[in-house]
């Protein structure tokens, strides 16, 4: 089974062979893992289930004392609310 269906199936609560997984690291524990790796790649070597797009640079929106924004999906004090155009 391809890792894209064990991911689809785990979405819609079907049994599955395995858990599916998503590293992502700090600054420093990256930096540890390409030493270690000593010029593999790094996505070959974590096969990670998930699709990472962008950077990190960015990732948050500040919207105040309360708030955070991410992925256009809204996270405050509160019921989770969605922006418009969703």
């Amino acid at each position: 089974m391809e890792k894209r269906e064990v991911v689809k199936r785990a979405l819609n609560f079907r049994d599955i062979p395995y858990v599916p997984w998503h590293f992502k690291f700090t600054v420093e524990a990256k930096d540890k893992l390409k030493e270690y790796l000593d010029g593999r790649d790094m996505e070959e070597y974590l096969q990670n289930h998930l699709l990472e797009l962008g950077n990190d640079i960015g990732f948050f929106e500040y919207m105040g004392i309360t708030s955070i924004k991410m992925f256009s999906v809204w996270y405050g004090t509160g019921a989770l609310t969605r922006t418009s155009g969703m």
